[in-house]
């Protein structure tokens, strides 16, 4: 047995002091191919860019390698419309190209192609899309324009718009009543302009797609719509873009409260009467019962 134990502890020793055989790579799978669709790329960037006639584009000029890398400001292309004119910032990779149209576009009409310096990197590839809808949101911006409604949904919610002589002339603010102990005043910058068609209902216009949409943000802050006490907006089929404001949240505590409590009364007296009808009955088979 001691003969056995000590070849046995040799064989382990000799096989721990062997170098140990090269591991074998175990492949491994890609996160994406765990999925059953193919994978796919965005081509938003790549996409041509139509102008209408009305439109001119005016894209900065290229720079030139050694200017590159000295540090200076961002170039911007120049959208100039019948409403009016944009800037968007370019990128240093970005760079605009005139594409001739097709013959089913017509010869009013032009193409403009986004392009970027190297498509393989990421950053690149992401400021590449970014580039194009700024630039498209631009071209309709200038020559056909944006509207964005808001519904003021409440009990005594009005909107007015007056002029705001701190401001300057030829502006104007929103004077909104939101069920507050004072009037709430909305300042608009001057490429905003507002309308109420409705006292319930607000039209804002203009052409610069993003800050329309921060406008509309900084009225509808004021009152957020609630997800549970809200009542269902209406399809609105004219509007791109339905805005609704909540009812004031104390009036709506305030009638969740009062329904609460008619519940509870209408439970405890019907309760209450079954009780004494059926203290009635006992009592009258106690009667019948000693008699």
């Amino acid at each position: 047995m001691l003969r056995r134990s000590t070849a046995s502890s040799a064989s382990l020793w000799a096989a721990a002091a062997s170098p140990a055989p090269p591991r074998t790579a175990t492949p491994r799978l890609h996160r994406r191919l765990l999925s059953a669709t193919s994978p796919a790329l965005s081509h938003v960037g790549s996409a041509p860019i139509e102008l209408p006639s009305s439109v001119h584009l005016v894209a900065p000029p290229r720079a030139s390698t050694t200017a590159a890398s000295a540090p200076s400001t961002p170039a911007s292309a120049r959208v100039r419309g019948p409403k009016g004119e944009l800037a968007v910032d370019l990128a240093p990779f970005v760079r605009l190209d005139l594409v001739d149209p097709p013959a089913d576009h017509g010869p009013s009409s032009r193409l403009v192609r986004v392009a970027v310096d190297d498509a393989a990197v990421k950053h690149q590839r992401a400021v590449w899309g970014l580039t194009r809808a700024l630039l498209a949101n631009a071209v309709v911006g200038v020559s056909e324009g944006y509207t964005l409604p808001l519904r003021l949904v409440g009990v005594g919610y009005r909107a007015a718009v007056e002029p705001a002589p701190h401001l300057g002339p030829a502006r104007y603010r929103l004077n909104l009543k939101l069920g507050f102990a004072h009037p709430v005043l909305v300042d608009l910058p001057p490429d905003v302009a507002a309308s109420t068609p409705s006292p319930t209902s607000i039209l804002l216009a203009g052409i610069d797609k993003q800050r329309l949409g921060q406008v509309a943000a900084r009225i509808r802050s004021w009152r957020i719509p609630e997800p549970y006490n809200v009542s269902p907006s209406r399809p609105r089929p004219l509007a791109p873009l339905s805005l609704s404001l909540a009812p004031t949240p104390s009036l709506t505590r305030s009638l969740a409260v009062a329904r609460r409590e008619r519940a509870s009364l209408s439970a405890m007296s019907r309760f209450a009467g079954r009780r004494s009808r059926r203290s009635e009955c006992e009592l009258v088979g106690v009667r019948a019962a000693s008699d």
